[in-house]
């Protein structure tokens, strides 16, 4: 599942470089060439606006047109490590691992959280002071603006280029970027949380709020919470599960084969929230929900699913402040045989799932008692290092080593033959939590040999909040 931000996220900026790859080739000026608009019921988008980068006061034409298509990028046939979009210094950039070419997107310094559509032939990205959701092809062409603030976030469908983004007003609207279609799926009047496509593409499930019938979203606390069921094409709303206040239901993930969901459930403080709240799981077409963690944090990475749906990989461990009491579980969808991967005395963080299946790769570093001053806290961020180990928690591997840097957020190759991470200089401790420290992005074989940088010049929290950092916001793998 594809899906980002929530609200706001840092725009990215510091000046750039690209160590160990080809030249930058520019897009040039996307000229949005209008496409046949697709029949059928559904209203199409607004104007496909041709312009060279997406303005933050853009405003949508009354004339309904459909979105321009993009020209195809041609795709080597030995290709096989796929191609990165990322930001750097607020532009949307798109590098081919396989060749080395990069691709400058945009040109406003505006841009943020770059995603890609399952083909690989779009990149959808925000606005960074509106939210304004816009596409681009890969190529640089069709830049074309998708809604105005896109307040509630977005996510691709699994398998075709449809959008489904929620808007400040609640509303929740399925777009097909190719023929400029749009379905109404929820109508405006609620409060949208998370939301999350199946893997068929036909279904929805979404995280709601109501609020009594004198009430408004944001005009008190809601009567309750719950998670409900919607076809793509706007019928069969359904509620799955209901929870009143002062407890909440946040929705987690769908398992891969569509059978299973994660959410968490608890009192709907938000000082609660924060320090973690009881996993459960349940069927995905509604049932009994039951407890398999007693607190994982409510963030993106705390929760990963097995290629094959058979296994969840879980960062137990309750507290805000990550470099404290975490654990990385493997268990079974009811909670089952539990294998407790990480070592007493460790905090680590971000499990991926091998391709097959059978080994993990994460972040690590020594743990430390949750009344660490932060000034110690901090530190101890910048030792955290790339690892990897069985399902089964044999043949633990330490991969990264380098105290030049702090090593996070491990992925696969889609041949499992390498793994990509995020590094951070040790030097950023100076900048202050908060502020936007070097990013580099590295790849290395999956036994941690031959490691070199595909991109620099990237930037971000070296800190996050409470020592997490959402790279899913910064960068995104087409593989």
């Amino acid at each position: 599942m594809r899906r980002w931000p929530s609200l706001g996220v840092a725009a990215i900026a510091v000046a750039a470089l690209l160590a160990a790859c080809g030249g930058e080739e520019q897009g040039g000026t996307p000229t949005a060439t209008p496409a046949a608009t697709a029949a059928g019921t559904a209203a199409p988008i607004g104007t496909a606006t041709a312009r060279a980068t997406p303005k933050a006061t853009a405003t949508p034409q009354s004339t309904p047109q459909a979105m321009a298509t993009p020209t195809p990028t041609p795709t080597a046939a030995a290709a096989r490590l796929g191609k990165l979009a990322f930001a750097r210094q607020g532009d949307i950039r798109v590098l081919d691992l396989d060749s080395g070419q990069e691709r400058r997107l945009t040109t406003d310094a505006g841009a943020q959280a770059p995603r890609w559509s399952p083909d690989g032939q779009w990149v959808a990205f925000y606005e960074v002071q509106t939210l304004d959701l816009w596409v681009v092809g890969a190529d640089g062409s069709g830049a074309t603006q998708v809604a105005q603030s896109a307040a509630g976030g977005a996510t691709w469908a699994p398998n075709d280029n449809r959008l489904a983004y929620a808007d400040a007003e609640g509303a929740v609207t399925v777009v097909d970027v190719e023929s400029g279609q749009r379905q109404q799926v929820l109508a405006p009047g609620k409060q949208v949380g998370r939301f999350a496509w199946f893997p068929d593409g036909r279904r929805l499930v979404l995280e709601v709020s109501e609020w009594a019938e004198q009430g408004s979203p944001g005009s008190g606390p809601p009567r309750g919470q719950g998670l409900w069921l919607v076809n793509a094409d706007g019928t069969g709303l359904t509620e799955l599960r209901s929870v009143f206040v002062p407890n909440s239901a946040d929705l987690g993930t769908i398992s891969p084969d569509g059978r299973w969901l994660t959410l968490w459930e608890g009192m709907a403080s938000a000082s609660l929230r924060a320090d973690g709240l009881p996993l459960r799981t349940m069927p995905a077409t509604g049932g009994e929900a039951q407890e398999v963690a007693a607190a994982t944090l409510l963030k993106p990475g705390f929760v990963v699913w097995s290629p094959e749906a058979d296994r969840l990989a879980v960062v137990e461990g309750a507290g805000r402040q990550v470099w404290a009491n975490r654990q990385i579980v493997v268990m079974r969808p009811d909670g089952s045989d539990r294998r407790i991967l990480s070592d007493a005395g460790r905090a680590d963080l971000s499990p991926a799932w091998s391709p097959d299946g059978r080994r993990l790769a994460f972040a690590s570093v020594e743990a430390l008692p949750l009344n660490t001053p932060y000034q110690q806290a901090e530190a101890i961020v910048l030792r955290r290092r790339i690892w990897s180990v069985n399902a089964d928690s044999s043949d633990k591997r330490q991969l990264t080593n380098d105290i030049a840097y702090a090593d996070q957020f491990p992925q696969w190759s889609a041949d499992g033959s390498h793994i990509m991470f995020v590094r951070q200089p040790t030097d950023a401790a100076g900048l202050g939590g908060e502020e936007a420290a070097p990013v580099e992005i590295w790849l290395m074989r999956a036994d941690g040999t031959d490691q070199r940088a595909v991109a620099t010049g990237l930037s971000e929290s070296w800190y996050g909040y409470y020592g997490v950092v959402d790279w899913n916001q910064v960068l995104d793998w087409h593989r």
